[in-house]
């Protein structure tokens, strides 16, 4: 059974700039022969005040709303739901966006992950949860890429392309892994709107039907990136 999986989505009922309910998520992947979806909702201060309420515990199970709302949605549909992560982290006098693949919603309500963390803090916490650290969209806006040492790998195929954006950022970080195989290469939507739903994601030849299905591929590189 191959499987295709969106793995970096915005979904409206958390990411306050996203356009697509769970249930609008669900119906087009469905409809674009998807067998999962890795929610990736913002985590990012500005995101996260309007949901805290008594401390971190509560900030970070308000922020579960999204995925949660996915998981209903796709019930009895035979969509895969897992629950990932777009942490916004503070760098260089900006700020980088990182792909965090293998959450669940227990250690998320542990209040381990937090807003306002240092790269070297959610290295840590990466590392010792057994978490993949992919850097979004490396190239865009012109931010900074992170070290090869410092992530487990990168989005190179990231179809958001709109407006003020072009493939040449996707170019650009293909370009830069080629020599480096040991790097864990994604793509994905970044889907905002419907139009830009099942545009992205990888594939696999092997069923992924868990989270530890999904870890397994992407670091044995048993997938590709769709559009490459």
């Amino acid at each position: 059974m191959k499987s295709k999986i969106e793995m970096h989505s915005h979904i409206m009922e958390q990411s306050s700039d996203s356009h697509v309910s769970a249930k609008e998520y669900v119906d087009l992947l469905l409809e674009k022969g998807y067998s999962g979806i890795v929610t990736t909702d913002h985590y990012m201060a500005s995101e996260l005040h309007k949901s805290w309420k008594s401390g971190i515990t509560d900030l970070n199970r308000a922020w579960l709303t999204g995925y949660r709302a996915v998981t209903e949605a796709a019930t009895g549909t035979g969509l895969q739901v897992y629950l990932g992560m777009e942490y916004n982290l503070e760098y260089v006098n900006g700020y980088i966006d990182i792909l965090l693949y293998g959450l669940s919603e227990e250690l998320v309500e542990s209040g381990l992950i937090r807003p306002y963390m240092s790269l070297s803090e959610l290295c840590s916490f990466c590392k010792e949860n057994d978490i993949l650290m992919i850097q979004a969209h490396p190239e865009r806006y012109g931010h900074h890429r992170l070290p090869v040492e410092a992530v487990d790998g990168y989005e190179i195929k990231n179809t958001k392309i709109r407006e003020k954006y072009d493939d040449g950022y996707n170019l650009k970080i293909q370009e830069f892994v080629k020599d480096k195989p040991h790097l864990i290469c994604t793509g994905g939507s970044d889907s905002h709107y419907a139009a830009d739903v099942g545009k992205g994601g990888i594939s696999s030849d092997a069923p992924i039907l868990s989270m530890e299905d999904l870890l397994k591929a992407l670091r044995s590189h048993h997938y590709s990136v769709l559009g490459i």
